[in-house]
């Protein structure tokens, strides 16, 4: 018996060796081979002394007409088309905010959970803001887009 038992347990050992090996051959990390410095590099070496030069070989700008205030497009005005380009959708759990530029969800708030226990407002999910910006990008832009088929 005793026999049978060291030959079941050593083939064991062996077929787990080479379960090992195989899983290292598939999985395993695979390092790419990195280039040597010497034959690669088009640099100076490091222990040659570089120069520094006070004087910049760059020519200065004579321009310095400060920038007209019509050139800058208005903060107001863009807010104010972001405002008409959001569909407001209301489930019986959720409350949602889409902008129909891209189709991202802009804020996600669920109906029937608290913030708190004190307040009626809904917990929120997703939402963009001053402070946080939590969206779910989908990345729907147009006929060209990302999203277009290449028929």
């Amino acid at each position: 018996m005793d026999v049978q038992r060291i030959i079941l347990i050593a083939a064991l050992a062996i077929i787990s060796y080479m379960l090992v090996l195989q899983w290292n051959q598939d999985y395993g990390v695979k390092t790419e081979p990195v280039a040597q410095a010497e034959s690669v590099s088009a640099y100076k070496s490091v222990t040659e002394p570089v120069v520094v030069n006070e004087e910049s070989d760059l020519p200065l700008s004579t321009n310095t007409v400060a920038p007209e205030s019509s050139d800058l497009p208005e903060a107001k005005a863009v807010s104010a088309t972001n405002q008409q380009q959001l569909i407001k959708v209301k489930t019986d759990v959720l409350q949602l905010l889409i902008d129909t530029k891209g189709g991202d969800i802009i804020e996600v708030a669920l109906v029937d959970y608290k913030a708190a226990l004190d307040n009626d407002q809904p917990f929120i999910l997703l939402e963009q803001n001053g402070g946080r910006t939590y969206v779910s990008q989908s990345g729907l832009i147009g006929k060209d887009g990302p999203d277009a088929n290449p028929e």
